[in-house]
């Protein structure tokens, strides 16, 4: 076999993602077909397959990882969203409260109970 087609080949099993979109390409690319015995291109498309499977995986581990990364930012937003409404409401309570102490109004808990239960 071509001493640099072993090489090649034997550098798609050690470092698969070096050949996807990566300059090792060239060497698996078809417009070399001339140079090789029938042999070594039966080799050569045995391990472009094993290569697809690689890419494959590394597809789908990457399609996983963008879902999750979408759902941690969905709920980051979602949280911060909370968060502010939370704050502004707060913020509502403690005005309204510091308005009726400045009333002298006194605060019927009846019926904030009876709202809060409707």
């Amino acid at each position: 076999m071509l001493e640099g087609l072993e090489i090649v080949i034997a550098r798609m099993e050690t470092h698969p993602e070096e050949f996807i979109n990566g300059h090792w390409e060239y060497f698996i690319d078809h417009m070399a077909y001339d140079l090789f015995t029938e042999e070594e291109r039966v080799a050569l498309e045995k391990a472009k397959i094993q290569l697809q499977e690689v890419k494959r995986e590394f597809r789908r581990k990457r399609y996983t990882t963008e879902v999750i990364e979408r759902l941690v930012e969905d709920k980051n937003k979602w949280e911060a969203v909370k968060k502010k409404e939370g704050r502004q409401h707060m913020k509502d309570v403690l005005s309204a409260g510091v308005e009726n102490i400045a009333k002298q109004y006194e605060y019927k808990w009846a019926e904030v109970i009876k709202d809060v239960q409707s």
